[in-house]
């Protein structure tokens, strides 16, 4: 047999290998074609990673006993930790087991520093625990951003919209999963307002806040700058980070909102601005 016909040989063997795992995967759970398998995790997660399976006891050990999933525990080549995956047929049950935020951390109990940190992904939960206690937040910063924006539905969108006194730009990044048997979805988002006044006061402009309306809670979510002080660089924007389950009403759509609110000149103001999707 000829080297190109052998290669090709074991091309197809594997191929084949790989469908199979992948369809015994879906038949033992039952999970639909557009959420995720273990499968189609790894191959996500290897593009970065060197990962080798390993028995390892599970930070969230009671779930094999709770919940017909599937499990795998590796251990990374370049970060001092332990990954486990856990998959569930449907959202709905991933959801019944790990927190509605797309992010947690949980901490010792007895002593300073991280059990595990997890991180949602559709229908699957994937669990980092740190062998390292140092830099846990950069040990998983990558991790956490892969797994947000490569293996869960992300939705991405801008807005802008200007007042008499404020220019408002929007970028979000967000995903919104329906649950059949939850009254809310479960939703998690990025968001980025860059705020520019408009003005020629930028010395007078002490406090700032700025709101987006929402259905969830007290209707409204917001953050600010300035405490008392000037904080306005002229031409330069204000940029406020926001991320979380709370998302503007409206986004997704034409149209969403924003209120401002400052002391300039020691006068309260507030101006609403319609942003406009871009």
């Amino acid at each position: 047999m000829s080297n190109t016909k052998r290669l090709l040989t074991i091309f197809v063997i594997l191929a084949i290998t790989i469908v199979i795992s992948s369809c015994n995967e879906q038949e033992e759970l039952e999970i639909e074609d557009d959420l995720l398998t273990k499968s189609k995790i790894l191959e996500v997660l290897e593009e970065e990673y060197e990962l080798e399976e390993i028995e390892a006891k599970s930070p969230v050990d009671e779930l094999k006993e709770e919940s017909n999933m599937i499990d795998a525990s590796y251990q990374f080549d370049d970060l001092p930790g332990e990954l486990f995956i856990y998959i569930f047929e449907s959202i709905e049950e991933r959801n019944e087991h790990f927190s509605h935020e797309f992010s947690y951390t949980r901490p010792l109990e007895e002593e300073q520093g991280v059990d595990y940190s997890a991180y949602n992904a559709q229908n699957a939960a994937i669990v980092y625990r740190p062998l390292d206690q140092e830099n846990v937040l950069g040990q998983t910063a990558q991790l956490s951003e892969i797994i947000l924006y490569q293996l869960n539905d992300i939705n991405e969108t801008s807005y802008k919209g200007e007042g008499e006194n404020w220019q408002v730009e929007l970028n979000a990044s967000y995903y919104d999963y329906e649950l059949e048997t939850e009254d809310e979805n479960d939703i998690f988002g990025l968001l980025t307002y860059e705020i520019y006044y408009k003005g020629d006061n930028h010395d007078e402009v002490i406090d700032m806040m700025l709101y987006f309306p929402h259905s969830d809670g007290q209707g409204k979510a917001g953050g600010g700058r300035g405490a008392g002080e000037p904080f306005l660089e002229k031409g330069e924007p204000v940029k406020l980070d926001f991320s979380g389950k709370t998302l503007p009403d409206g986004l997704g759509n034409d149209q969403t909102e924003v209120i401002i609110e400052w002391e300039e000149d020691s006068e309260q103001l507030e101006e609403v601005i319609t942003l406009g999707k871009e």
